[in-house]
């Protein structure tokens, strides 16, 4: 089975945002550029994907203060031209498309010496963001600032909502409809979105402790059967450029690195940018759409069946003591499985099925509960916790 599971495809991912206040000090900036370009360093050497998310504040200080000997640890470059060209790292535009646009953006970077990515990094999914609309994006973006320079980007990432309050999280690839309807699959769109997967961000409160373990629990899944098979998994780690200068920083992510590359070492894990996620998806998984997200649920609905955006079955309480309800419309459930954490199967059942289940005989732990619903309809898997 292990062989045939697919691998994690993780990449890390940072933001600088227009707040960052280096336009108000040189120093910060110095400060934050020295230790960038020494995490950069740290990425190359431990075989690290690295996407950097630029704002125009972030790059104007690039354009005024990178000159004379500022530029020596950086091979004589700008740093974004040596994290292009001399690291193999990619360079995304982002925006929160206040007084400069996601064209603007790409504008400043362009101009910097490099060529960035085709990729929005960050963006509202659900609503405007400053009166935009991702979806309006489909055939190109003009700038505010730079009226004269049209942009055309071809993916999106990091779908979030206001001030981050439920952000969707997911695993996959595939074409949103619309800013309304966006977990419905439209193969005729030209932007592709890419999944975030469950979240890790490298925050002074984070510890080592939770990213192996959301890792660990992540591979275990795929290699064991509790996830589809047949989808693309793809798992950010972000960060934000204001906190690279903190003491407690690089140390967390040299070591959350060095955590993930034990599943390198294995085969089931492998860095991957944003860009061979989506040529990988578009080749060996033909283009097919795929989401899931953290909870084991498929996402995705398409044009004919948009009520499907929603998972079919509700399944509650979650985590359960004895009675745990099965809610499936007016589908007939014909099959239920629940697998331990450790993968052994303790219970299996055929139907027609009650929608409660019993289960106040499991020990406490975490389990699997696989459904299959009437006529060829695809099991169904979720994660529930037993109290």
């Amino acid at each position: 089975m292990a062989a045939q599971a697919p691998k994690l495809f993780i990449t890390i991912i940072s933001h600088n945002e227009d707040n960052i206040g280096y336009n108000s000090s040189s120093t910060l900036y110095y400060n934050n550029r020295a230790a960038l370009v020494n995490t950069c360093n740290m990425f190359d050497t431990k075989g690290v994907k690295y996407n950097y998310g630029g704002e125009y504040i972030a790059l104007e200080a690039i354009a005024d203060l990178d000159t004379g000997t500022v530029l020596t640890n950086t091979n004589g470059k700008n740093i974004l031209r040596w994290i292009v060209e001399d690291k193999g790292f990619e360079c995304d535009p982002h925006s929160h498309e206040s007084s400069r646009n996601y064209a603007d953006v790409h504008y400043l970077m362009s101009n910097l010496g490099i060529t960035p990515t085709n990729t929005m990094s960050g963006f509202l999914y659900d609503t405007l963001q400053n009166g935009n609309a991702w979806s309006d994006y489909q055939n190109g973006v003009t700038g505010i600032y730079f009226p004269s320079h049209t942009w055309y980007p071809e993916v999106l990432w990091g779908a979030a909502t206001m001030m981050h309050t439920h952000d969707p999280h997911f695993w996959g690839l595939f074409k949103p409809a619309h800013m309304d309807t966006f977990f419905v699959h439209n193969p005729s769109n030209t932007l592709k979105v890419v999944g975030t997967g469950c979240p890790i961000k490298i925050e002074s409160t984070t510890t080592i402790q939770y990213v192996d373990s959301l890792i660990d629990q992540i591979v275990y899944d795929l290699q064991n059967g509790f996830l589809p098979a047949g989808g693309i998994y793809t798992q950010e780690i972000f960060f934000s450029e204001g906190k690279v200068n903190q003491p407690w920083f690089f140390p967390m992510i040299s070591r959350v690195i060095d955590s993930v590359n034990v599943h390198v070492a294995q085969g089931t894990v492998e860095w991957k940018s944003l860009d061979e996620i989506v040529n990988y998806w578009e080749t060996t998984y033909a283009s097919v759409p795929f989401a899931v997200d953290c909870d084991h649920n498929s996402l995705l609905g398409n044009e004919e069946n948009p009520l499907h955006i929603l998972p079919p079955i509700k399944i509650y309480p979650n985590p359960v003591t004895d009675e745990l309800v099965i809610e499936s419309g007016v589908s007939v459930i014909e099959k239920i499985e629940i697998f331990s954490s450790l993968g052994s199967k303790v219970l299996c059942s055929t139907g027609p099925i009650s929608s409660i289940l019993h289960l106040a005989h499991l020990p406490k732990g975490i389990y699997f509960i696989k459904i299959k619903l009437e006529k060829s309809d695809p099991w169904s898997i979720h994660k529930i916790i037993k109290n």
